[in-house]
């Protein structure tokens, strides 16, 4: 019953639609019905099945062309295959596409690039129009040369049609060297719409952290641009403006009670940060520097006005952090981070403030200067490097202690009279092992060495001391004058 009254409705439109189309009346009943939509069904078959006769031969400089227009990419089409599901598509296989230089080398060969074409276009070849364009599984290495051009193709597109890249991966290299592996997810350049703006929208994965982009391009003024960058599992949300090519800008930087304001500007293949503020829930004051990307090298300061040591040494950031993960260092990651602490804030007031250099060279991490002022009293200094030594990482350093005030020291210490020396002028070698956590003093000097006998004593006492401790236990005040008389009693 239900069939029959379908049909008994759309019979009396079909029949009037053939009449005024072809003046022929017709009565159509069930079987009619049937072989009306077989016939439909076939000729519409039939219709998708048209590109799969042409000689795509003649398509591919129009291809070529058509892609070069509207997206700035060079490339050397092999073959062109037709699918008609599960919408009618071309789909190309392995084409060579070039890097964005002018010396034309081979950007990515292995790769699969599916371009929907409009279903109501398919008859004559010179007819077929593109609706986007699907590149699917490609890998590439983009050298840090490169990314001044890479930014130069961006703001060459003028695309009016879509651009998708999905479950593809990108090497960034230094040369040979790989510095990091960019896993995408999703990449679509969207079209130009009657605002004249192009938006870039990326799902990536960048050092096993879920990375999502939004860049925003106005082609009114061909230079002001936005760029937002979202990282879900560090809460951390990234706003950039961009005033022109040379992302001459300002970017604000947030995640959980912190905050970084800088401005930038990108020249030569060079980031220069000029002093801006950062806020964060461990220090605050002005960074500034620059970041190279040929070849790779970095010069980052903090200027900090306040560092609050307690705060850091018992957030989640140090609780997370395995220092066994991070060594050895990529070899093509240079440059040095400079600290410059003003007011060293701790609970005992014991520093008062310091200068901290440290120099990534070689695989390795080395601190050029570690000086901390022991307020009133003298200073101490630390120089040293983290290193990979048999598949264990060790940090071996030297250390300085300068007492110019004596008394004062015993005094803050309660140490006894009699206990005390004269003179205060220690230099310490020392290894740290983090696979064990376990301190190793290997020379212990004043004005003379002292014994081996000794020096095995305090070792075994120091390491008694740390052991299970965190390190807001370690330097707490308190625990430190306890642990510092017990030594010389």
């Amino acid at each position: 019953m239900n069939k029959k009254f379908k049909l008994n409705r759309i019979r009396p439109v079909l029949e009037k639609g053939i009449y005024n189309q072809f003046g022929i009346k017709v009565n159509i009943n069930k079987q009619s019905y049937i072989l009306l939509c077989i016939t439909v069904f076939f000729l519409f078959f039939i219709y998708l099945s048209i590109p799969s006769l042409y000689n795509f031969d003649k398509l591919k400089p129009v291809l070529k062309k058509e892609i070069y227009n509207q997206f700035g990419l060079e490339m050397d089409i092999n073959n062109i295959n037709y699918y008609i599901f599960p919408s009618p598509r071309l789909k190309l296989i392995n084409t060579e596409i070039y890097n964005f230089t002018e010396k034309r080398e081979v950007l990515s060969s292995k790769n699969e690039i599916i371009i929907p074409i409009n279903i109501f276009n398919l008859i004559g070849i010179d007819n077929i129009k593109f609706i986007s364009f699907i590149i699917n599984n490609i890998s590439f290495n983009l050298n840090t040369s490169d990314i001044i051009n890479l930014k130069n193709f961006y703001f060459k597109i003028q695309n009016f049609k879509k651009l998708i890249i999905k479950n593809s991966m990108v090497s960034i290299k230094n040369n040979d060297n790989v510095i990091s592996i960019i896993k995408i997810k999703n990449l679509i350049i969207n079209p130009k719409d009657k605002s004249r703006t192009n938006k870039l929208v990326v799902n990536s994965n960048i050092f096993n952290l879920d990375v999502n982009f939004i860049y925003e391009k106005n082609f009114n003024t061909n230079k002001e641009s936005n760029l937002q960058i979202f990282i879900p599992k560090l809460g951390v949300q990234i706003k950039t403006n961009i005033l022109d090519k040379n992302i001459k800008g300002n970017t604000i930087v947030k995640f959980p009670k912190n905050k970084i304001e800088f401005e930038h500007e990108f020249i030569d293949n060079i980031i220069k940060l000029n002093r801006s503020k950062i806020n964060l829930e461990y220090f605050n004051g002005d960074i500034f520097g620059t970041i190279s990307f040929d070849p790779f090298n970095f010069e980052i300061n903090f200027d900090l006005e306040n560092f609050y040591f307690s705060k850091l040494t018992s957030s989640q950031l140090i609780k997370a952090f395995k220092f066994n993960n991070i060594l050895p260092i990529n070899n093509k990651i240079n440059g040095n981070l400079n600290f410059n602490i003003k007011n060293f804030k701790t609970k005992s007031n014991f520093i008062s403030s310091g200068k901290i250099n440290l120099e990534f060279r070689n695989r390795e991490i080395n601190i050029d200067k570690f000086n901390l002022l022991i307020k009133d009293i003298g200073y101490i200094d630390i120089e040293g490097h983290f290193v990979k030594q048999k598949k264990k990482n060790h940090f071996l350093f030297d250390t300085k202690i300068k007492i110019q005030d004596q008394k004062l020291l015993y005094s803050r210490l309660t140490i006894p009279k009699k206990k005390r020396i004269n003179k205060i002028d220690l230099n310490i070698k020392s290894l740290f092992d983090f696979n064990t956590n376990e301190l190793i003093i290997k020379e212990f000097r004043n004005v003379n060495n002292f014994s081996d006998e000794f020096i095995f004593d305090l070792n075994k006492q120091i390491n008694n001391f740390i052991f299970n401790k965190s390190i807001n236990e370690i330097f707490n005040y308190f625990n430190l004058r306890l642990f510092i008389n017990d030594i010389i009693k």
